[in-house]
C-alpha cells in the first residue's frame, strides 16, 4: 500500500479526522487532506509524530513493511513465486540444498 492509503487507514482505525491529525502535526487539515489525496508527502519530523501517535514505524507508513515488521520487498514476484520463496525460507540448510540441485536439474532439462 502506499503511504497516502495507510494514513487513510490509520485515521479510520483511530476514529480521527484530518483535523485532529492536522492539529497533532501542527499543520492544517488542506495539508492532510493533500497527503491523503497523494498530492503532497510529509516531511521526516511529522513521520515520526505520525508514526509516535499511530504506535507503527514510519516503514510501515511509508510502506515499506508490514504491521508485523516484515520489509516489503517491491518486486514484480507473482503470488505463486512469493509463496516458493516463503517455503523455501521455512526448509533447513540441506533441504534448501537439495531443492537448489534439483531445480537445477529441472532447468537443465528444460533447455534440452
Amino acid at each position: 500500500m502506499q503511504f497516502n492509503q495507510i494514513l487513510k487507514q490509520k485515521l479510520v482505525e483511530n476514529n480521527q479526522r484530518q483535523k485532529d491529525l492536522a492539529l497533532l502535526l501542527n499543520t492544517t487539515q488542506q495539508t492532510i487532506s493533500n497527503y491523503l489525496l497523494n498530492k503532497n508527502e510529509p516531511d521526516i519530523q511529522s513521520l515520526k509524530k505520525m508514526a509516535t501517535h499511530f504506535q507503527c514505524s514510519i516503514d510501515y507508513l511509508v510502506g515499506l513493511e508490514n504491521e508485523d515488521g516484515m520489509i516489503i520487498m517491491s518486486n514484480e514476484l507473482s503470488d505463486s513465486e512469493n509463496y516458493l520463496i516463503d517455503m523455501i525460507r521455512k526448509l533447513s540448510k540441506k533441504n534448501k540444498d537439495t531443492l537448489y540441485d534439483l531445480a537445477e536439474l529441472m532447468t537443465q532439462s528444460e533447455k534440452l
